[in-house]
């Protein structure tokens, strides 16, 4: 049997993932705000919320569309009304080529490419259905991950795209994920832009190719405010910014607010030092560079996560948990928090507003 809907905060059932509607919209604005005047949009990267509801508010504040790591994802994405996505990886195997065919029917698509016979794939497959896919070429900037070599490869590679039936070139994406995470803004900075003129020199070796590059997108939260200046980008794929998580609080100077934890009930309290949550590692992600961040009340502090416990370090001066009592806890990445939830909560103040389904969740293929 369903169970009801809360209407307040204190109504919701532990673990929950929980968003301050305000802040998420108050988020939303301040990125729209950074880049008025400037030649660059966001596409909102999906991946971080797996929520299409808050995917067409991005859209209704200005984006034109979503950024979506996987088919599933962008699936997901166009069922909730969503009508123009990018897949930022490659899409490879005739299951996904045939979806990514059928869901070009329903909205705009456009995928990463790196490889000629990924394109030759692509192109057969939509000429084959009778579609028509958008096409970014993949340049590799030093995250030694996906993407083609900069310069001639890339733009070889451009030209084998613009050659290709039913594949329409877009542009190129770079993504400097190996520098978001320079805490010192100058080095950051500097290292950013290093990466990405690779990007750049590839649009001129293209357009001296004769080929139209419509867009060159990008770009993370942590160097949003750098990739968006760089002459001739203009797109970011950020992700994070809408409701940011516990890594972002060791970068200074962020100008978006946290607006997403997990509601977590105190299960026990075995010593004075000690107490235990409902929270574990299958309802907060276990992350390799951080713990989860305990936000309320004060003078608490995560020390550990098991499956189904998270332990809780308290202070001399933390209030004294009991059974029953609700502890506020930001994880430490969002992305990978938000897969482990099936509804995320929406709160004005401390009233319930909405239940949205994590309609991505789990959708890795």
């Amino acid at each position: 049997m369903p169970r009801p809907q809360p209407q307040t905060l204190a109504d919701i059932d532990t673990p929950a993932a929980i968003i301050d509607l305000d802040l998420v919209r108050r988020n939303i604005q301040t990125m729209q705000r950074a880049l008025e005047g400037t030649a660059v949009h966001v596409r909102p990267h999906a991946k971080t919320h797996k929520t299409p509801q808050i995917a067409l508010m991005q859209i209704e504040a200005g984006a034109p569309g979503v950024t979506c790591a996987k088919v599933g994802e962008a699936e997901a994405m166009v069922a909730g009304g969503v009508r123009d996505v990018l897949i930022a990886n490659q899409v490879v195997g005739a299951p996904k080529l045939a979806r990514l065919c059928a869901l070009a029917r329903q909205a705009r698509v456009t995928v990463a490419v790196d490889d000629e016979r990924n394109v030759r794939a692509l192109s057969a497959a939509a000429a084959a259905q009778g579609v028509t896919l958008g096409v970014m070429i993949e340049v590799e900037v030093g995250m030694q991950r996906c993407g083609v070599l900069p310069g001639a490869p890339a733009a070889a590679l451009a030209q084998a795209v613009h050659r290709a039936p039913a594949l329409d070139l877009v542009g190129l994406m770079g993504y400097e994920g190996h520098t978001v995470g320079i805490v010192d803004r100058a080095e950051r900075e500097a290292k950013t832009r290093a990466a990405l003129a690779a990007v750049i020199q590839t649009k001129a070796a293209c357009e001296a190719a004769g080929l139209d590059i419509r867009e060159v997108s990008g770009g993370g939260t942590n160097t949003f405010d750098i990739t968006s200046t760089i002459d001739g980008w203009t797109e970011l794929q950020c992700g994070t910014y809408v409701t940011m998580d516990a890594w972002f609080r060791q970068h200074v100077g962020h100008v978006f607010e946290s607006a997403f934890w997990v509601l977590a009930a105190v299960v026990s309290r075995p010593t004075r030092e000690r107490a235990v949550v409902d929270a574990g590692a299958k309802s907060i992600s276990r992350e390799p560079g951080g713990l989860a961040v305990v936000d309320d009340p004060p003078g608490i502090q995560l020390r550990s996560l098991s499956e189904e416990h998270g332990t809780l370090s308290l202070a001399e001066n933390a209030p004294d948990l009991q059974p029953g009592d609700k502890v506020k806890i930001t994880p430490w990445h969002g992305c990978t928090t938000f897969n482990l939830h099936d509804v995320v909560y929406a709160l004005q103040d401390d009233e319930v507003v909405d239940v949205w389904p994590i309609a991505a969740r789990g959708r890795f293929t």
